[in-house]
């Protein structure tokens, strides 16, 4: 099988980072994979050959909303040149937005298959007040989903709301969270202990996040504040980066918090801070898996959440604290309650972490059921059957 992937994750071009990794362990599974990458002419990304079967290409454009264009215009050449075969090629979108409109027209334009993937809870109200744009999104989503021949979505409630809100057929869902890898996580040793790196603190709160909207990170400086009231011996480590950088430092300065919340660019053991952290904080308006709720609790690191993502297949209460979205209450309580509650604190963290070891899948079953989504001719027999 050869896969062409529409792509907005630059990192691929970054030698040595979790992104190229993982991409070169899912072209072990095909015959070729070419990924196209949204990406800026000013980046200067060049093509490369990551591998024998495995090819990246930059769209450099010159605006963001050429992407969808010039992606197309790069995988008309591509499937031009390669010759594909239309029985044994599958063009796949990273979202049913922007990648997905270019993705779509490819495949049609091309008599390919297609499969669009969705990794944001789109449908949920939080995202779609959250911007125009995200209101537009909307809309191509309306028009992208109901054409591809198959979707992948990385949570059960992600599948129900395609199926009850937009009237995807269930058998074109297949459900496929994103790869933790428990054994490696379980093994590590921390690099960093943050309760060293940070000694004035008697409590630290981890919140490894992008600086952007729908993070709401504002909103967890608010609850912070009411938890220094009480506790000023307690710390919050943000690690990231993002556009809302220069503002949310701001904030933090007016309500004179400098010396208690430490920000930190982004790293790639973050494993470290989760098992060195007293308890991790996430206080988003939507996603569509939440993939540092499973790091947190693989680390062992006590969860107090909004009821966004995996969140919602938690136990309350006995797993995690969870919280509605923006409920100020609701998780100043939860973060006391479990500040002043070691033995709680405890077994929650060991709920979640025995949990989730037992129930994840090996990296081998893991990229079976990759490659098993990306095969259509079960869903093209039913499509037969049905008279379609």
């Amino acid at each position: 099988m050869n896969v062409l992937m529409i792509s907005f994750e630059r990192k691929l071009f970054e030698e040595g980072s979790a992104a190229r990794q993982r991409i070169i362990e899912y072209g072990g599974l095909f015959d070729e994979l070419h990924v196209i990458v949204f990406s800026k002419r000013k980046l200067n990304l060049k093509p490369e050959h990551i591998a024998p079967n495995i090819w990246l290409y930059p769209t450099n454009s010159l605006f963001n909303v050429f992407y969808p264009w010039d992606a197309y215009r790069l995988g008309r050449e591509l499937i031009r040149k390669r010759h594909f075969e239309k029985t044994h090629t599958v063009v796949t979108a990273q979202d049913p937005f922007e990648t997905g409109i270019a993705a779509l027209f490819l495949a049609k334009r091309s008599k390919l298959k297609l499969q669009i993937q969705v990794h944001t809870d789109f449908l949920n109200p939080n995202f779609i007040h959250a911007s125009l744009l995200n209101q537009v999104r909307l809309h191509l989503t309306a028009y992208i989903l109901p054409k591809a021949d198959g979707v992948r979505v990385v949570s059960e409630k992600i599948k129900r709301s395609l199926i009850e809100q937009m009237h995807i057929f269930s058998e074109r869902i297949t459900v496929l969270p994103i790869f933790v890898d428990a054994r490696a996580i379980a093994s590590f040793h921390p690099r960093v202990d943050l309760r060293k790196k940070y000694p004035q603190f008697k409590f630290i709160i981890l919140m490894p996040t992008r600086f952007t909207e729908e993070k709401n990170i504002s909103f967890a400086l608010d609850v912070f504040r009411t938890v220094l009231n009480k506790y000023p011996f307690t710390g919050l480590v943000i690690v990231g980066e993002g556009p809302l950088e220069p503002e949310l430092k701001r904030h933090v300065k007016m309500l004179d918090m400098d010396n208690n919340v430490m920000f930190e660019p982004w790293r790639q053991d973050i494993v470290s801070y989760f098992k060195t952290a007293n308890l991790f904080l996430l206080t988003s308006r939507f996603e569509g898996y939440g993939l540092a709720l499973i790091e947190a609790a693989l680390s062992g690191c006590p969860i107090v959440t909004s009821h966004v993502g995996i969140a919602e297949e938690l136990r309350a209460g006995i797993e995690a604290e969870i919280c509605p979205v923006k409920d100020l209450a609701c998780f100043t309580l939860s973060i006391l309650g479990l500040i002043e509650n070691n033995e709680r604190r405890e077994n929650m963290r060991l709920e979640a972490k025995h949990r989730f070891e037992k129930e994840l899948p090996t990296k081998r079953k893991y990229l079976s059921d990759f490659k098993q989504a990306l095969d259509f001719w079960k869903i093209y027999g039913g499509r037969k059957e049905r008279g379609e």
